[in-house]
């Protein structure tokens, strides 16, 4: 983040200032929230301006085929790498990528290509430009002895004042010199039977009159769809993705409810096999020996055949990418795009970005229990063998496709890391988190058809695993026994159900607290139930009365007794417990509270 030291107008070139940073911080180390001032002289003049800098935001790269992974690491191992972690600490180094931003000063103006030109650079325009527009550069002739399909829509999505407009205008005027169509959602809808097809249609009668009349040379046309959610679903799809559909268009949808969009334009295309989408690569020479379909396919489970087409797609965007200059587009050595192969690397780049809808979003899970997990008892220890039996009697059996497991818990014990961290053992090709989190202020009738998609998913995969997590948040249970009871039917309901497929296998995990358990006798829906308490006897200093505290509890204090230094010292930590051991009380004189209002 940029801001002026003196209270004077200037003008900062953004580009220039990140060349300028890197050269003269280079090798520096950094925190996040760092504030530290830089002289930026003005070139040709005498001026010398003072820039106050403060770090957001610090990521870096995690790259799959780093000298830590080792040979005994498989595929499957490298695609669960995550591309981009948040740290504390980094050092400068003129590999850096830097994303400048100004503060909200009158004074201090910027001058392109800031937040759009750098920033979208650095990242979202690499991949766009990559997956939909490097394909468009190759002769027609190279294209269909690829056997390429164009990318012909795009989704950004993202909350309010994000700047997915300003991208979406900067990848029009990017990708062709014909101005982009700009449409917001809702003004294509119309109170007559039919006019609102027609509306969607008139959009691209000049993308079809071009297409018509050039053919494969026909120009690129962007239509940009501003809140996409509120439109017409079947007539964009028969434009985009039906018998007839245009091969010279690109649409930019823009939303900030993801949610509401049908999952039919989410979809990458239509359903084929492996093998036949890799058909005419291998025909024409264009497949290095290197790649094994077998292995990917082992690889690819749960992928529709429409995320194997788009899977294909992506390795081929990687190898088309390589024989353009991006700097200067009109540089194309047509000789070099006729010899280029697909190789495993651009393979496997494929797998680490597309994931499959009816997948593992392993981000979700690991950021539950991004601490690790600590084994601080025998109930710990006794509930992870028991899950491996589950799984691996859910596996071999031939008879048995549903089991389910209940956590009987304390508040602040762990209980969503430890579901998360299970399922992650388990290794199963489909997991779902069902949490309260996520239905904030919906209606019963909405969480109730969201539970049931869940499960109705779960059960098209071979394996699966569904998380419900702290089901008594979930239900709105609450004291004086009040709670949702079409939410709890339907999560009971969808625990046991019946199916004849004996081939999908789901196993089913869900968290609770001891309260909500006894009175509402639910642990009795369940295959297993399984209890972990609190930590006992490890603070003297903690209330008579209290059973413990949470391993959640401990390691709030431990981070609570960190110094700017990273080191703990004696007098932090006696005032972390300290200050703990009043949290603990509190809670105690609540409890006593509660209780004495329940016997009245």
């Amino acid at each position: 983040m940029v801001d002026t030291m003196l209270k004077v107008e200037m003008r900062v070139e953004m580009e220039k200032l990140d060349t300028y940073i890197v050269t003269k911080l280079r090798d520096e180390i950094f925190c996040i929230d760092q504030k530290f001032v830089v002289s930026w002289p003005q070139q040709g003049t005498t001026k010398t301006y003072w820039l106050s800098l403060r770090i957001v935001d610090l990521y870096t790269s995690k790259d799959p085929t780093s000298d830590e992974m080792t040979e005994e690491k498989t595929l499957a191992a490298k695609v669960r790498q995550v591309k981009m972690q948040q740290v504390q600490y980094a050092a400068l180094d003129e590999s850096t990528v830097i994303n400048l931003m100004t503060e909200n000063n009158s004074k201090l103006a910027k001058l392109e290509p800031g937040i759009v030109g750098r920033w979208l650079i650095g990242y979202a325009i690499d991949m766009i430009f990559r997956r939909a527009f490097a394909s468009r550069l190759y002769p027609p002739d190279i294209v269909k002895q690829l056997g390429v399909k164009h990318v012909k829509g795009i989704l950004l999505y993202g909350p309010p004042g994000t700047g997915k407009t300003i991208i979406a205008r900067s990848i029009g005027k990017m990708l062709t010199e014909r101005e982009p169509k700009v449409v917001n959602g809702p003004e294509v809808l119309n109170k007559f039977v039919g006019q609102s097809e027609d509306n969607i249609r008139e959009l691209f009668h000049d993308a079809q009159n071009d297409q018509q009349k050039n053919g494969d040379k026909a120009d690129l046309h962007i239509i940009i769809f501003d809140e996409i959610d509120a439109i017409l679903v079947n007539q964009l799809l028969s434009m985009i993705d039906g018998v007839n559909s245009l091969n010279n268009i690109l649409v930019i949808g823009i939303t900030n409810r993801k949610d509401l969009i049908d999952d039919a334009l989410l979809r990458s295309g239509c359903l084929e096999i492996f093998r036949i989408h890799t058909r005419s690569l291998r025909e024409n020479g264009f497949l290095a020996d290197d790649i094994s379909l077998s292995e990917y396919a082992a690889y690819t489970k749960n992928y529709s055949g429409a995320e194997i087409d788009a899977f294909v797609r992506s390795a081929l965007s990687y190898v088309m990418l390589e024989n353009i200059d991006v700097k200067n587009l009109q540089n194309i050595n047509v000789r070099e795009m006729h010899n280029i192969k697909i190789n495993k690397r651009h393979f496997d780049l494929a797998l680490i970005e597309l994931q499959p809808e009816f997948g593992v979003n392993d981000d979700d899970l690991k950021s539950n229990f991004a601490c690790g997990i600590i084994r601080f008892n025998d109930d710990v220890e006794e509930i992870i063998d028991l899950t491996r039996k589950i799984v691996t009697r859910l596996e071999q059996s031939n008879v048995m496709n549903r089991q389910s497991l209940l956590l009987q818990v304390d508040l602040a014990c762990g209980k969503s890391a430890f579901a998360c961290f299970l399922a992650k053992e388990a290794n199963f090709p489909f997991v779902r988190i069902i949490r309260a989190d996520d239905y904030v202020s919906a209606a019963d009738d909405t969480v109730c058809a969201s539970i049931a998609k869940v499960f109705d998913d779960a059960y098209k995969s071979d394996a699966s695993i569904v998380i419900i997590d702290d089901l008594d948040r979930l239900i709105g249970y609450n004291v004086g026994f009040r709670f949702s009871n079409p939410v709890l039917q339907t999560i009971l309901t969808s625990i046991r159900r019946n199916t004849s497929e004996l081939s999908c296998k789901i196993f089913i995990i869900a968290t609770c607290t001891y309260d909500a358990i006894r009175k509402l006798q639910i642990d009795k829906v369940f295959d297993w139930s399984r209890t972990y308490h609190f930590i006992k006897d490890v603070f003297a200093q903690f209330p008579e009365k209290s059973s413990g505290i949470g391993i959640s509890s401990i390691l709030a204090m431990i981070e609570l007794a960190v110094n700017s230094a990273g080191v703990i010292n004696t007098e932090n930590f006696k005032l972390a417990i300290e200050a703990k051991k009043k949290i603990c009380k509190r809670k105690t004189d609540l409890y006593k509270l509660i209780n004495k209002e329940n016997k009245d």
